[in-house]
């Protein structure tokens, strides 16, 4: 009868994870491949990647005030999304706004997918600054991203998933948290950087490090390395995370710095909108303001 149960049981688990196992990837039911340690090794191969880093970087000196947009889970491939109205509204606010670049949080694909991919570099190539010049663009690696084995796309169309980009006078440093962890290797290379660069920090992470109770299961899932980034980031001048995973905005305040939820840019089930957000740094660095816009 215990055996018979036993089997009953794994019957049951094979039939539900069935529809998650056809669409993302039968081995990403059960574990990805490709940690965050083997990736962080790997340069990314999208073409404009580093003139976008170069452009950044030449065309905003310590010293200078400037401003962004970020969104993140834009989910090209998701059944209901992204909805044009809000990819539109997205890339008008981007030209409005006069920011200098765009920033997304993860979730770029919905299913791993080169179509997906494809779709969204579109997308964000298409980006324009206030003067009609193309915009640049950066993203981190989320969990979705990472289905289908599409590391291998992610870094042809998306570019690494560690990486540090200096704009004005914070430097802006994207983490690898595609498998909700970090590793260690990842975790020692971002702590020795950290502690050697005294500039004000923002920092980039698909999964919530602190979290709340609105979004507690969404978060890093290993204890101990949420315990070590907070305390790394409070003793290296981090001035404001942004960070996805979780569809709707929302906010951990920290004393030293805020972590930020960017929202999605498909519909919330919360409130049935997109959002994005765009960011004030000022000449210094040491001050970073945000206004929410929902589509």
């Amino acid at each position: 009868m215990k055996t018979s149960r036993i089997g009953l049981a794994i019957a049951c688990a094979a039939i539900a994870l069935a529809p998650v196992s056809c669409s993302y990837g039968i081995l990403e039911a059960f574990g990805r491949p490709d940690p965050a340690g083997e990736r962080i090794d790997e340069a990314g191969r999208r073409a404009s990647f580093a003139t976008d880093k170069a452009l950044v970087e030449s065309g905003l000196p310590p010293g200078t005030g400037f401003s962004f947009i970020i969104s993140s889970d834009v989910h090209f491939g998701y059944k209901d999304g992204p909805r044009k109205a809000a990819l539109d509204a997205f890339a008008q606010l981007a030209k409005d706004s006069g920011a200098a670049f765009a920033l997304f949080v993860g979730d770029d694909a919905d299913k791993g997918r080169e179509s997906e991919y494809q779709a969204f570099s579109s997308f964000a190539e298409s980006l324009k600054k206030a003067d009609d010049s193309r915009l640049p663009w950066f993203s981190a690696v989320g969990n979705h991203d990472l289905y289908n084995s599409g590391w291998e796309w992610f870094r042809q169309y998306v570019g690494p998933s560690f990486y540090q980009v200096s704009a004005g006078s914070v430097g802006i440093y994207v983490l690898d948290t595609g498998n909700g962890t970090l590793g260690e290797r990842q975790l020692e290379r971002l702590g020795g950087a950290m502690s050697v660069d005294p500039r004000p920090k923002i920092v980039l992470s698909h999964y919530p490090i602190y979290g709340s109770d609105s979004y507690i299961y969404y978060r890093i899932t290993n204890t101990r390395e949420r315990i070590e980034l907070i305390e790394l980031f409070g003793r290296t001048r981090v001035v404001a995370s942004f960070v996805g995973h979780w569809h709707f905005p929302d906010f951990a305040n920290l004393g030293p710095y805020v972590e930020r939820v960017s929202g999605s840019l498909i519909d919330s089930d919360i409130d049935g909108k997109a959002h994005a957000w765009v960011v004030a740094v000022s000449g210094d660095g040491g001050s970073v303001s945000a206004t929410r816009h929902d589509f």
